[in-house]
């Protein structure tokens, strides 16, 4: 890597490399137009705000069906990008192979993403190993840990399009979309990264 310094600006180069060191792995911005670059699979529309949960841990997922899918497969799934209004006490990054229409199936990929985390921030984390796209159903889910609830994971203005606001409570063990458990209509912003 090469650094150039421009006068006092060493400082920030410093900080900047420091900064990318301790995220390697994962990246984040505050503006979507940084992050957002095509192409994946999402249900969400723009960010619009992050519903409140109680206590607990909770997995925020999406369930992509190979209609979905479409004419990525064939490609891999390569990242999320997911946006954290609060940062939660704790965080995995999970994909799920097909379930059936309420519940995904095999967990295919897992990875602590805690250390990565920021508020108010879209966030990138990509995989250590891709994983294909094919005609079976896949899952993308961002698990978080809040012992005193409130918001973490953020959604859109809805409507919900019925696969991309799934909510998994540990508690019960149950999973659930977040229409049926409130009747609130939203998507999650949680996004799979298609490497083509």
């Amino acid at each position: 890597m090469q650094i150039k310094y421009y006068g006092s600006n060493w400082i920030l180069c410093w900080f900047t490399v420091l900064t990318l060191i301790f995220l390697a792995g994962c990246s984040g911005s505050s503006d979507p137009g940084d992050m957002l670059e095509g192409p994946f699979l999402k249900f969400d529309g723009d960010q619009d705000s992050a519903p409140s949960v109680t206590p607990g841990t909770w997995e925020i997922a999406a369930r992509f069906t190979a209609s979905d899918i479409g004419s990525y497969a064939g490609s891999s799934l390569s990242g999320l990008y997911f946006y954290i209004a609060s940062r939660p006490d704790a965080a995995m990054a999970k994909v799920y192979g097909p379930g059936n229409a309420s519940s995904p199936g095999t967990l295919l990929y897992s990875a602590d993403i805690t250390s990565c985390l920021r508020s108010i921030r879209w966030l990138r984390h990509d995989f250590s190993s891709v994983i294909p796209l094919g005609s079976d159903d896949i899952w993308i889910s961002i698990e978080v840990t809040l012992p005193s609830g409130g918001t973490s994971v953020g959604c859109d203005a809805g409507p919900a399009s019925g696969r991309g606001d799934w909510l998994y409570s540990a508690s019960n063990g149950q999973w659930r979309t977040f229409q049926n458990r409130t009747g609130e209509s939203v998507n999650w912003n949680v996004r799979g990264i298609v490497a083509e």
